[in-house]
């Protein structure tokens, strides 16, 4: 579930923290009658240490764009929660095409179909250039809204003020790489500011942890990959009261395309999610 789909008043320490809007500069969606949209601000909080944009930074603006668009349908006394989603990029990052502060990706979405189980959504993803970087579809299902949760009556309703000390991908996601013979493996520390008001981890927490992890288990076995899709399957939620661990597995290792998949696992020891992500070699201009 994501952040903009309920309020939980059980913990009212988790509304005085960072959100993974603000901590990824996102702002509230809007509606323009069949169509919604996401603005979201680009930086150095997109980035990996080498100062490489990740196609994953954009999970959070995606999952709350096609979110928002089957929570806006839902029946009385339900919420929605992200069961599948994909996500293509058309356009390798960096995305923007000018330096300096102010820059956007704006998120375009509509809601394609609705039933008494959930919905189908479809979302654009456009950089400053109104060049398409990005298309992306989600499957959400609609579950009873818990007791303790209301739903959000104003944008005072959520935390999107820009977090002073976080400045990269990884020290917003708390992130750290492992290798051992098993491959690669991503680490996030324990945080609130990663959650919904629920406590678990935000979806596009997942497609960001998701896509790191295994474009780097690639990079093991192929030339400056380059995502272009990544496919996820959410299977339970994902605490952040402990470690998150996302474990990969090369499928395919080729010259020109790789794929790996990619398992995120709670203390638990039970996968949270399954991704897939593929990568390719992009031929450069010379």
């Amino acid at each position: 579930m994501d952040r903009l789909c309920a309020m939980s008043l059980s913990n009212p320490a988790l509304v005085e923290t960072q959100t993974p809007e603000s901590l990824f500069r996102v702002g509230i969606p809007h509606d323009e009658g069949d169509l919604g949209w996401t603005l979201m601000q680009t930086g150095p909080w997109m980035n990996d240490p080498a100062g490489l944009t990740a196609a994953g930074s954009i999970g959070v603006l995606v999952d709350d764009s096609l979110g928002h668009q089957v929570f806006m349908t839902r029946p009385a006394h339900t919420a929605s929660v992200t069961s599948e989603l994909s996500m293509d990029i058309l356009v390798p990052p960096p995305w923007s095409t000018r330096e300096g502060p102010g820059t956007e990706l704006r998120a375009e979405s509509r809601l394609l179909h609705k039933d008494a189980d959930g919905g189908f959504a479809e979302c654009r993803v456009f950089n400053d250039a109104e060049q398409l970087i990005a298309v992306a579809t989600t499957w959400c299902r609609f579950i009873p809204l818990p007791d303790d949760v209301v739903m959000p009556e104003s944008e005072e309703d959520w935390i999107l003020d820009t977090p002073g000390n976080k400045h990269t991908l990884f020290d917003v996601l708390g992130a750290r790489l492992q290798s051992d013979e098993s491959g690669v493996r991503l680490v996030l520390a324990p945080s609130t500011d990663l959650t919904n008001p629920l406590g678990i981890a935000h979806g596009g927490v997942l497609i960001a942890g998701t896509e790191i992890a295994g474009n780097h288990a690639v990079s093991a076995v192929m030339t400056e990959p380059v995502t272009t899709s990544i496919r996820m399957n959410y299977l339970r939620p994902a605490p952040m009261d402990a470690e998150l661990t996302f474990t990969t597995e090369v499928m395919h290792r080729g010259r020109s395309v790789s794929v790996a998949r990619v398992t995120s696992v709670g203390t638990s020891g039970k996968p949270c999610s399954v991704g897939t992500v593929t990568c390719r070699r992009v031929a450069r201009e010379s």
